[in-house]
């Protein structure tokens, strides 16, 4: 069996190649797909996302193996970056269909459908990069609380017991605030 490390490490690392793969075939279907095309896809700005979160796994690698969620989170959000590579690829194969058929400057392509799985599929993405990101702040947090905390002590540094000589008297707590009862 793997350690979760070896796993991290392999499927972190596929994660990021999906995602430059994805920017790459973006990068692509914008320059040369027409113009309504290509500005609906920047629209979601989807690529400078997933730039931005390759980015931070490679940082924060070392912090994220370390939790068996994280990797989770990160098969999550490799799941979705699969479902926007394959949106990428149908509104592509529109495209290049449509540039082959008559009267394409009279027309635009049809890919509302694929556009608006990619629009879905981009929002899906957006939120389980959210969590990451809070559950990864999370642990940051906490990691910070616990090395802010002081050493545990032992029994001989701990503060002696209050001795007689410490305890003050408190007021009577009788209506007539008498003091007859203290000695």
């Amino acid at each position: 069996m793997f350690s979760s490390a070896v796993l991290f490490d392999s499927f972190a690392g596929v994660c990021i190649k999906s995602m430059q793969t994805v920017m790459s075939a973006i990068e692509f279907l914008v320059c040369g797909a027409h113009p309504h095309v290509a500005d609906r896809i920047q629209m979601l700005d989807v690529q400078p996302k997933m730039h931005i979160v390759a980015c931070f796994l490679k940082e924060n690698e070392a912090m994220l193996r370390r939790h068996e969620y994280m990797t989770l989170l990160i098969r999550g959000i490799h799941e979705i970056v699969q479902d926007i590579e394959r949106d990428i690829a149908l509104i592509q194969a529109e495209c290049d269909a449509f540039k082959a058929r008559y009267f394409t400057y009279w027309r635009t392509p049809n890919v509302q459908p694929q556009l608006q799985l990619l629009q879905e599929h981009s929002a899906c993405f957006d939120r389980r990069v959210e969590y990451m990101l809070r559950f990864a702040t999370a642990q940051g947090q906490m990691s910070e609380r616990l090395d802010r905390m002081p050493p545990p002590t032992d029994d001989t540094t701990k503060a002696p017991p209050p001795s007689a000589s410490t305890v003050v008297d408190a007021p009577c707590a009788t209506s007539d605030g008498c003091d007859a009862d203290r000695p």
